[in-house]
């Protein structure tokens, strides 16, 4: 008998006396490819046929080409949030002096460069603002300045040299201008950053999978390991699994890295080095009141092992 292929329509095709109508077999077809083809940009054609084993055979390769899209998925997201925008942390620089330039509101409008020194994960910034009266500023709120004046870092002439978190990292900094307290938004990068600047420059670029513990909190708590990591320009990305939902960030130091999922156990993307501990904070709403619980992970070099392309 000649195979009968019907393309989309519910109505024709009841093979073995069943109503394809009322079944979720082509439905879940069309919901594959819809999903399938927003993820990569493509078209699919989902075809029914009259065989069960044509059937098997689609929805078979229908499952295969979800779970590739999810990993592209990931690696498309680690790819962006290490561009020009995405925090980089003290620990994952080498120890040096590297140029730098600084983009802000307000007082710092007319601040173009900054010099930038690493020493021990720390990151130092010295800069000159354009309106040489200014001489305290404050990390943080303008609010926060005037409760928290201990904190108030004195400068001369608009010159002023303080500690960040993070480079690519917009932060606010009060300025202390004309009597009051005023609120700026600024961003410190560092200038030609190369592969050899970083910490994890030996790890080349692709997709791994790698050991991670955790230890701090209850101990309840858990992440998945092995843990997926994204290598690009020796910046390392790895995508953690909490085993609770209620997980809304990670922070490292004044950096908050937010829940990128709605529904399931929390994941976050964050950024990593190998063999070393790395101290975090996560925001936990499992109690009656929100909760930031201090943990360590740490990533096992000897465990990392390359994902081939596909899989």
């Amino acid at each position: 008998m000649n195979k009968i292929r019907k393309k989309y329509r519910y109505d024709l095709w009841r093979p073995h006396g069943v109503d394809i109508k009322s079944s979720w077999v082509i439905p879940f077809f069309h919901l594959c490819s819809e999903i399938i083809g927003s993820w990569t940009g493509r078209s699919f054609r989902m075809e029914v046929y009259h065989m069960k084993k044509k059937v098997f055979i689609i929805v078979l390769t229908a499952a295969v080409l979800a779970a590739s899209a999810c990993f592209g998925a990931f690696a498309a997201s680690a790819k962006k949030s290490q561009s020009a925008d995405s925090p980089v942390m003290g620990w994952q620089l080498k120890d040096g002096s590297y140029d730098g330039t600084v983009k802000g509101s307000s007082a710092f409008k007319n601040c173009d460069d900054c010099s930038i020194t690493v020493s021990s994960g720390s990151i130092q910034v010295s800069f000159k603002l354009g309106d040489s009266s200014i001489t305290q500023i404050y990390k943080g709120d303008p609010a926060s300045a005037e409760a928290d004046q201990g904190n108030v870092i004195q400068g001369t002439g608009g010159s002023f040299t303080m500690n960040v978190d993070a480079l690519n990292w917009k932060q606010d900094i009060a300025v202390y201008e004309n009597g009051e307290w005023k609120d700026c938004s600024v961003t410190f990068r560092a200038t030609g950053l190369k592969r050899s600047d970083m910490v994890s420059s030996e790890v080349k670029d692709g997709k791994y999978k790698v050991d991670v513990t955790l230890e701090g909190g209850s101990g309840r708590a858990h992440i998945s390991s092995p843990a997926v990591v994204i290598a690009r320009k020796g910046q390392l990305t790895a995508r953690i699994k909490w085993s609770s939902e209620y997980y809304q960030y990670v922070q490292m130091g004044g950096v908050q890295f937010k829940k990128i999922n709605k529904k399931g156990n929390s994941r976050m993307d964050v950024p990593v080095v190998l063999d070393q501990d790395i101290s975090i904070q996560a925001l936990t709403t499992a109690m009656s009141t929100p909760h930031l619980i201090d943990y360590t992970i740490h990533f096992d070099s000897s465990s990392l092992k390359k994902i081939k392309s596909g899989k």
